[in-house]
């Protein structure tokens, strides 16, 4: 399964969100990095979670674990759809991951989510600014519409600018 990683792939685990064992370790996340993958996600735990971390590759775990158990872990497929604590994972979806968490999006919706996020992003990168300025939360988070008429003219000559 390793071995089929390809360049820019994230590896999903479906570990039932198993967690008295290891689903791997710092040598196969080790190599799926070599292989150019840019992520491991499961709903299981690692082992040798200083050594992922180390690699600097993105790694997600419900948690962590010294031994590996190939009688609680046995891998039976890939490359095919699995439910990772507790949401489908399909080929081919977008997996998007940040020091908080991980998201799964459908494949169909990447552009329109891709949007969407960048927007918000900059909506509330305006709106912290307004808070650290001393806005009141009342109106400024959630933005009523005179926020929202101000994150406009903010925008707007910003990108004049």
């Amino acid at each position: 399964m390793i071995e089929s990683i390809e360049p820019g792939d994230v590896l999903v685990i479906e570990a039932r969100g198993e967690t008295g064992a290891g689903v791997l370790g710092d040598i196969l996340a080790a190599r799926v990095m070599a292989r150019g993958g840019v992520g491991i996600v499961t709903d299981g735990a690692f082992r040798d979670t200083p050594g992922i971390v180390a690699l600097g590759l993105a790694a997600y775990a419900r948690g962590q674990h010294a031994g590996l158990s190939q009688s609680l872990h046995v891998p039976i497929a890939y490359d095919v759809p699995i439910a990772c604590a507790g949401t489908t994972v399909l080929p081919g979806d977008m997996i998007v991951g940040d020091g908080e968490g991980v998201v799964v999006v459908p494949r169909h919706l990447v552009e329109e989510v891709a949007v969407a996020a960048a927007e918000q992003e900059v909506l509330e990168a305006f709106l912290l600014q307004r808070v650290r300025d001393g806005a009141s939360l009342w109106g400024t988070y959630p933005p009523d519409e005179a926020t929202r008429r101000e994150f406009g003219e903010w925008r707007s000559q910003r990108e004049r600018a």
